[in-house]
């Protein structure tokens, strides 16, 4: 994978009838027919991956932010994009948008929901380790088919450096990042 770049990737995609299921400004989303994980394309490098990596760290990849299964960095040409496998998530039902509202409305009356109580502690943790972490517009937050939440890319756009960050994770790195989570999920069960 180390000599495609981000169009041949795409196009490689397209040709072999995977489904296109959305596309924003810096990434495209596809998934073969019946699957339960979806391929994301980044074409610009963004700061998703960091979003990411620290989310399955602590605790929260398959909770309130999305599961990685794989990851590629891959440069090309003075080019650089990054590929990932992951779980499908589905667009807000009427219910899941309805329960965002309730749960941001909440964070800000004073509620002392417990379902609001960890989203309000998620956002604050997210926030302390990315003070750009306010891209929380309704695009970012998906669903999975049990309707519960998911923000899926809460950070702005930075030129903040990739040095730090993996060329490639493959399905056994992730399990091993996700182990560093158990002493988070304690934490994470018991924040409200």
């Amino acid at each position: 994978m180390a000599t495609i770049s981000s169009d041949k990737l795409l196009s490689f995609l397209r040709k072999h009838k995977f489904q296109e299921l959305g596309s924003g400004l810096y990434s495209d989303v596809f998934a073969p027919a019946g699957s339960d994980r979806v391929i994301k394309v980044c074409r610009s490098c963004d700061d998703w991956p960091k979003y990411i990596f620290w989310a399955t760290k602590m605790g929260y990849a398959g909770t309130i932010a999305p599961k990685v299964h794989s990851f590629h960095f891959i440069e090309k040409d003075h080019r650089s994009f990054y590929a990932a496998s992951m779980e499908r998530l589905y667009p807000l039902t009427e219910e899941a948008r309805d329960l965002r509202k309730q749960a941001l409305f909440r964070l800000y009356s004073g509620t002392r929901s417990p379902e609001a109580l960890k989203i309000k502690a998620f956002i604050e943790e997210l926030q302390t380790q990315f003070p750009m972490a306010d891209d929380l517009h309704d695009g970012n937050w998906m669903c999975r088919q049990d309707g519960s939440l998911v923000i899926t890319d809460p950070l702005r756009a930075s030129s903040s450096s990739k040095d730090d960050l993996p060329k490639r994770l493959r399905t056994r790195d992730i399990a091993m990042l996700r182990n560093a989570q158990f002493a988070n999920q304690r934490a994470y069960a018991n924040r409200a």
